[in-house]
């Protein structure tokens, strides 16, 4: 039965082609100069990843899906991992795989053109930020599906004793500041290249409107295989299903075999070795040899000597943090002011357009009254505005405090800005050696790779509170680093042992829980002492590891790619204004010499086949908004290319699930929208049948929400299986929830149901005959609370009856506990066999519980089970019944 139903879940898993493209509804089409339309083009992902202790790897495959009559160009602005050493890129035409080569970026630029040229089919794939690439994909044939699968390599370290894993899914709206620079934009994105932003076309990609259907979506799977015990996994952003296949390795894919792409897809897990001081792997190939090691230091004990504080807390406030990441914010700010302690001084800085802060944003003593002003001042903030991050930074960093205070940068944004390395450099430039920034990411797709340089460059840590997390422990956690000892001024070495080119080679400062990552090269293997040097508390303390590096091994490429991805990373921070020079060059013979996507190389796969005649139109693939940010604060959602109008019919605002919404209202999330009049005629229309939105001048195509008929799925393109959504969603398989199906492995939980700390209602009617003939049955509600993610305790009260008999009451503790092949409740209490006051005895309940589906938070089920009072003189009863869990 295990086999069969693990067959059927890779059937599901496998159909994740059932893409975007299968949507009923509203569509986004282009509109040719002769009027005639076609649809965009629309990505489905699968991402496979397979864990291997601190390694993870991943095969990204892309199916770029061509709806239109005619053949296309497609354009997708897309995210990776941070970290991801991406190398390796194949195209698949049908039967042909075509595998790319590395190039540098203007030759491969120029072969993939070439190609475009002379009607063949190409892809090239570019970087355009650390964590935002372009996959260009030439001559798709109408009704026509073609492949492009990425692999890459990123290297794990645990944090406070987990593991994680975070693959972005969609590129968030980036605000751009700036003057707009003359001539065409470099990219096909919604908002212009500027001179503080001059690749603002690349990174800001136009987003579905409200109300369209999804054109991106993905499917997911891991193989973890962690190599000691896992003792416990978390997802708190999907519903998954797993397998558990030992102590140390089990599958986990999505619950749902397609899910839209507007959050990160985010797993963690712990090991029962929580806190290792540090994990090694090396391998030595023709390329020579390479080590990365990840180091956590174990925590310390203080001697007691505190530095005397100022906290500041720097709030964006732009309009992209409206709603639920703005509610975090003020309730991870409450939460923070109530950790301040005496002594410490503070401050509240807040910025979008302009920079505003609590009484001026000066620094406040923390005892109770200005605390208590504090709070109201955050019950106070809105948000609004565009994202002026430069202005927060200088006012948090200048005029350090003159009493010898260490101050601690606490800032909280979603970093949906286009100028990085603005803001990186002013905080190299700003930050004095008593400063120390903690970088604390806010929603549900936030920019990591930004949050990760802003906390190097602070010399902190980084953080990420996703929309589902609660922010008291990420708050406690930080709470927890400035009151424990810092490992300062870090050294790492390899005694004995022919190390090089180690990065970083200043590693700087480590606070407690926080990881550090270093990666190097050697020439020959041998025995020697991995050593960790540091001053704590102004002792020096020292760690060694003994070390093992092989002569040769099948890892050394891989071990390569992460050493150079570490190196680029490297180099790339000394040069915030721009790559440019020595360093430039530097980065780009590294990703040559390791086939590497960079700032300065790229992959391009070209097919020899001419398949098309004459110049194919250049279609962009809309992303969608991510989830918890509001489209009518957005900046691009709803927007195309920079310098094309958009066409919006009255079907448009009616598939606007807003209350009330306008086509004022749907004009102004538009940069550069005109209107002509309040709510009668607009730019461009004479009537509200058609509203013509303008960026720039009245030329190029135009975008139009229309009503289309549903298209035929083709299919899993592996097996030649067709399964429909509604084949999926009506699946008769046991345990689809995440808890449900995920018993075997310990730890497990499902959001917001079944979760550790989380109260559960349950209702609960049965009947049926006891052993003695009689017939039964009962009326019950339970509370239980979440003691671990399978566990549940509570309380249980319930009024029954027998025929012919007085009736029972019972008020009886209860243990559930949910796993794969079973749901067990266990009731053990007081019950009396008549009415009270009656005599009381022992009551007991046993019983199974199946979830028979949800209804939103509701969760049907039915119960088997057998139930009895010793002392009232009569058989257990076995009974059936329906209940309802909240």
């Amino acid at each position: 039965m295990r086999r069969l139903i693990g067959v059927m879940l890779l059937l599901v898993c496998v159909g994740w082609v059932g893409r975007a493209h299968a949507e009923l509804g509203p569509r986004l089409e282009s509109i040719g100069p002769d009027g005639g339309r076609d649809p965009l083009p629309m990505v489905g992902s699968d991402l496979q990843v397979t864990v291997r202790g601190a390694i993870a790897q991943v095969r990204h495959r892309q199916a770029f899906f061509n709806p239109a009559t005619t053949p296309i160009e497609a354009i997708y602005v897309f995210p990776l991992h941070e970290r991801a050493a991406v190398g390796g890129m194949t195209m698949r035409i049908g039967a042909r795989t075509i595998t790319a080569v590395i190039q540098r970026r203007s030759e491969a630029r120029a072969t993939y053109d070439a190609a475009r040229a002379a009607g063949k089919t190409a892809a090239l794939l570019t970087q355009e930020r650390p964590n935002v690439f372009t996959q260009s994909v030439a001559g798709i044939l109408p009704g026509e599906t073609i492949d492009i699968e990425l692999t890459y390599d990123i290297l794990l370290a645990p944090e406070h004793g987990w593991y994680e894993l975070a693959l972005p899914t969609v590129v968030g709206p980036r605000y751009v500041p700036g003057a707009a620079l003359a001539g065409p934009p470099t990219g096909t994105g919604a908002v212009g290249d500027t001179d503080r932003v001059p690749d603002a076309s690349r990174i800001t990609p136009a987003a579905t409107a409200p109300g369209a259907p999804p054109h991106t979506g993905f499917g997911f799977g891991m193989d973890l295989d962690a190599g000691v015990p896992v003792t416990e996994v978390d997802c708190p952003t999907h519903a998954l299903l797993g397998t558990d296949l030992g102590a140390s390795h089990l599958t986990l894919e999505l619950a749902h075999p397609q899910e839209v792409a507007d959050r990160d897809v985010v797993v963690r897990w712990q090991t029962e070795v929580a806190r290792p001081t540090a994990t090694v792997v090396a391998g030595r190939g023709p390329g020579g040899g390479f080590v990365a090691a990840t180091i956590v230091p174990p925590p310390l004990t203080s001697t007691g000597r505190r530095p005397r504080r100022e906290i500041v807390f720097v709030l964006d406030t732009s309009g992209s943090m409206s709603g639920a990441p703005m509610a975090l914010v003020r309730a991870g700010i409450d939460y923070a002011l109530d950790r301040l302690e005496t002594g410490d001084t503070f401050r509240i800085i807040n910025f979008s357009t302009s920079v505003a802060g609590f009484e001026g944003g000066t620094a406040h003593p923390a005892d109770r009254a200005t605390v208590a002003r504090a709070h109201a001042f955050v019950r106070t903030l809105g948000d609004g505005g565009g994202t002026e991050m430069l202005g927060g930074v200088r006012a948090a960093l200048d005029d350090p405090p003159t009493d010898g205070r260490r101050r601690y940068v606490f800032f909280m944004t979603d970093g949906f800005i286009g100028n990085d390395d603005e803001i990186i450099a002013a905080i190299d430039r700003l930050r004095q050696p008593s400063t120390y920034l903690f970088a604390f990411g806010v929603g549900s797709s936030v920019n990591r790779a930004l949050l990760d340089q802003m906390a190097r460059a602070g010399h902190g840590t980084a953080q990420v509170l996703l929309l589902d997390d609660p922010p008291a422990p990420q708050v406690a956690r930080f709470f927890s680093q400035l009151a424990a000892p810092m490992w300062a001024d870090v050294k790492v070495t390899f005694d004995g042992l022919a190390v090089t080119d180690l990065t970083p080679a200043t590693p700087g400062d480590l606070f407690l829980g926080q990881p550090l990552v270093v990666a190097g090269r050697y020439h020959a293997g041998g025995v020697g002492r991995l050593r960790i040097t540091a001053t704590v508390d102004g002792q020096p303390v020292a760690l060694e590891q003994p070390v093992t590096l092989p002569q040769a091994g099948d890892d050394a490429a891989l071990v390569g790619r992460l050493w150079a991805r570490t190196k680029i990373r490297e180099l790339s921070y000394g040069k915030h204004g721009g790559l440019g020079g020595d360093a430039a060059e530097r980065i780009t013979e590294i990703a040559l010499a390791h086939a590497l996507v960079s700032p300065g190389t790229a992959f391009v796969a070209v097919d020899d086949v001419v398949r098309t005649t004459g110049a194919a139109a250049t279609r962009a693939v809309p992303v969608q908004t991510p989830a918890g940010v509001d489209p009518a604060n957005s900046p691009v959602v709803g927007a195309t290319a920079a310098g094309q109008g958009v066409t919006i019919t009255q079907d448009y605002t009616s598939a606007i699930p807003v209350p009330g919404r306008t086509f004022e209202s749907v004009l102004s999330v538009v940069p550069g929208s005109q209107a002509d009049g309040a709510g009668e005629s607009f730019s461009g229309s004479s009537s509200l049948e058609e509203v013509y939105i303008v960026d720039g001048d009245d030329t190029g195509e135009t975008i139009q929400i229309v009503d289309s008929p549903p298209m035929i799925d083709p299919g899993s393109m592996s097996l030649g299986v067709t399964i429909d959504r509604d084949y999926v969603q009506n699946l008769p398989m046991p345990g689809r929830s995440f808890a449900s199906a995920l018993g075997a492995a310990a730890g497990y939980e499902e959001r917001p149901h079944h979760a550790s700390g989380r109260a559960a209602a349950e209702l609960l009617a049965r009947g049926g005959a006891s052993l003695d003939g009689r017939q039964v049955g009962a009326l019950g509600l339970a509370l239980g609370l979440g003691l671990t993610p399978n566990y549940q305790l509570g309380v249980s009260a319930e009024l029954a009856w027998r025929a012919d008999q007085p009736t029972h009451v019972g008020l009886m503790g209860l243990l559930t506990r949910w796993g794969l092949w079973r749901r067990l409740a266990l009731r053990l209490g007081l019950g009396a066999d008549g009415p009270l006051p009656a005599p009381t005895a022992l009551a007991w309940r046993a019983e199974l519980l199946h979830p028979l589906g949800r209804w939103g938070r509701a969760l049907p089920m039915v119960s088997v089970g057998v139930s009895d009072v010793r002392g009232d003189g009569h058989a257990p009863a076995p009974t059936v019944g329906l209940g309802l869990r909240f």
